[in-house]
């Protein structure tokens, strides 16, 4: 979600709507860190396991507001707060990024909890900020395109793409698509 509200800071506050997002809008929010402690950032509300024994991708964009960071991580935990899989972010660069992290959960497990951060990895010794944008899980092993929820699940089959075009030749063509 994009929606601040619907995060729970550790040691850290939320500025809701204070950046441009990758899609244009003002609807990034700040991570601020006060840089003397372990600072992250999870969802409020679990993400309910439908099925277990499935992977789960965890996707967020960020970007470094205050000065790039050296290191920092993007994590799944379960309910219990157990990590599930642990992802580092070698360096946060200034531009906005999409950074995912996939893990398997166990029969036992009944929630996904994604983590921003934390892991003292944002001690940096000095306050900073991170924008944070677009973070959604997906029970899949890679991430699909960013589908804006406010908090909320969402079901759907992915991405429609259109191309019109009148310059390519007769015969076979490659078209490739990213997201």
């Amino acid at each position: 979600s994009s929606d601040g509200t619907k995060w729970t800071p550790w040691l850290s506050t939320i500025t809701p709507n204070s950046d441009t997002a990758p899609d244009g809008t003002l609807s990034a929010f700040r991570l601020n860190y006060p840089g003397n402690g372990d600072s992250n950032l999870d969802i409020a509300i679990p993400v309910t396991i439908a099925s277990p024994t499935k992977v789960y991708t965890f996707s967020v964009w960020l970007k470094a507001v205050s000065a790039p960071l050296a290191t920092m991580s993007i994590e799944l935990r379960n309910q219990a707060f157990t990590r599930i899989s642990y992802c580092q972010i070698a360096s946060l660069p200034t531009p906005w990024q999409r950074y995912t992290c996939t893990g398997t959960f166990s029969s036992s497990d009944t929630a996904v909890l994604p983590l921003v951060g934390g892991e003292g990895w944002l001690n940096t010794g000095q306050a900073g900020s991170i924008a944070v944008w677009g973070g959604q899980v997906e029970q899949s092993s890679t991430a699909g395109p960013y589908v804006a929820t406010n908090g909320a699940s969402a079901t759907g089959t992915g991405g429609i793409a259109t191309l019109t075009t009148n310059t390519l030749p007769a015969g076979t063509d490659t078209i490739l698509a990213t997201y």
